[in-house]
């Protein structure tokens, strides 16, 4: 059952990151880890910001780097839609910060759990 639900999350990711104007084959945190490790000038700082909020969402299960982890899985697929590429990194805010406020308490508080049981 967790294995069929992480795919189901993969290809909802997946098609964010494809709205968004990124590689279909690519996640959202394929696509950040990506950017930050090779973006420079002021746009580096967006990417950068994206990491962080995915990086601690993702915390409790990858610990930090899960864009880096990710990026390093999907290497060389990091295709950009060149027209409207400002609309497309708006919609990929969008999804990243709204989908990330909605799964970080549900992952933290698990994550609690967890911790909190493993000491009794």
């Amino acid at each position: 059952m967790a294995t069929y639900v992480k795919r189901v999350l993969i290809g909802i990711d997946k098609l964010g990151n494809t709205i968004a104007g990124g590689n279909e084959e690519c996640t959202i945190s394929g696509r950040t880890g990506y950017h930050a490790e090779n973006t420079t000038g002021l746009m580096l700082y967006y990417w950068l910001f994206l990491q962080l909020i995915i990086d601690i969402t993702f915390y409790p299960w990858d610990g930090m780097g899960h864009c880096k982890q990710a990026y390093e899985k999907e290497t060389d697929k990091f295709l950009e839609l060149k027209s409207f590429r400002g609309l497309a990194l708006f919609v990929l805010s969008l999804i990243t910060l709204g989908s990330c406020a909605i799964m970080a308490p549900i992952f933290w508080i698990i994550y609690g759990i967890k911790t909190l049981i493993s000491k009794l």
